[in-house]
Parts: C-alpha cells; structure tokens; sequence
C-alpha cells in the first residue's frame, strides 16, 4: 500500500503545474451544522473566517519578495456544559523570497511566524514558527 501511495504522489507532482499569479487577498467563510458532542445530546457548530493579504514585490529578473499577513478566526463551544462560544485567533505573518535559479526553477522560500491564541492570555506556548 505504502508503494502505491508513493507512486500515486509521484504521478501527481509529475504531471502537475503552479498557477501563474498570486491572490492579492483572500477571504473565506465557512459554518457547520451542529454536531452533538460525544455522549451527550448537546449541539455546537463552529464558525469560521479568514482572510489573508499577500504582497509580491519584485526584486529584479524575476526574484520576489514575498510579504503578507493572514488572520483567522474560529468561534464554537468548547465544552458540553458552557453555552457561551469561545473565538479562537490565529494570525501569522509571511516573509519570503521567490528566486529564480535558472530558465526552469524557481524556488520559494517562505519564514512563517505564527500567534494562535484566545488574545487573553498569550505565553510562549501560542507561538510557533513554520
């Protein structure tokens, strides 16, 4: 199974082409139906929203650096026995290049720092670095 997993991948990225722009800005909403926590009969949902900016700017013969910043925030009840929801931050920020290598490479290297937290009480723990 693990071969055919690998040949499948390798298939995909074979075949496979990046788009030719970039999305300036994004954003996205997204809702679920409520779902029973685990034995219980109590329903929550979670509610979602995103957006991100990304900024390109050209460094000369192709070469990019890359900045932008992404915010999302998801709003649910965490426990059974709570009926306020609870909003859950998550913002990071992009600093990278895209480098030309030669006529046919082209690498991106991305820096992603990254805050997710309640915003109350924000230690160490709520950051990571991707």
């Amino acid at each position: 199974m693990k071969n055919i997993s690998i040949l499948a991948l390798l298939l995909v990225f074979s075949n496979s082409m990046a788009q030719n722009y970039v999305d300036l800005i994004k954003t996205n909403f997204g809702s679920t139906f409520k779902q029973e926590f685990e034995d219980t009969t109590v329903k929550s949902s979670i509610n979602e929203i995103q957006v991100g900016l990304t900024y390109p700017y050209e460094i000369g013969e192709g070469n990019y650096v890359i900045t932008g910043v992404d915010f999302s925030r998801q709003k649910t009840n965490l426990l059974p026995i709570d009926n306020t929801k609870t909003s859950l931050y998550s913002t990071y920020l992009k600093l990278g290049l895209s480098w030309k290598h030669g006529e046919k490479w082209i690498g991106t290297y991305i820096l992603l720092p990254k805050l997710a937290s309640d915003y109350k009480n924000i230690s160490g723990e709520d950051f990571q670095l991707g």
